[in-house]
């Protein structure tokens, strides 16, 4: 028992910790919200925005840099590229993006 004990303590300690920061995208010459966009982490998708352009990021705290694709007008897809900061806060912090 106390093994089992010892072991579940052990694998805890080396567990790297997650936090969940919420990002918001919007937008920043019109104020629209950059909905249903994939976003990725150093090449790894992690998901997409919902309708409110609003995401969950899980990754340790840190400055990470990510990229949105979304359709411009014309269905082209584009990319734009930016830095976020995981700080376990509860707040949602909002990414304003120069989609033009």
């Amino acid at each position: 028992m106390r093994k089992i004990i010892f072991i579940v303590f052990l694998s805890l300690l080396l567990v790297s910790v997650a936090y969940a920061d919420q990002f918001q995208m919007v937008d920043k010459n019109t104020g629209a919200y950059i909905a249903y966009a994939p976003v990725y982490v150093s090449e790894s998708l992690i998901g997409h925005t919902d309708k409110y352009g609003r995401i969950t990021i899980n990754l340790t705290r840190g400055e990470y840099r990510c990229k949105v694709e979304y359709r411009g007008e014309h269905k082209r897809v584009k990319i734009k590229k930016f830095k976020i900061n995981i700080t376990d806060s509860i707040e949602l912090k909002v990414v304003y993006l120069d989609l033009d």
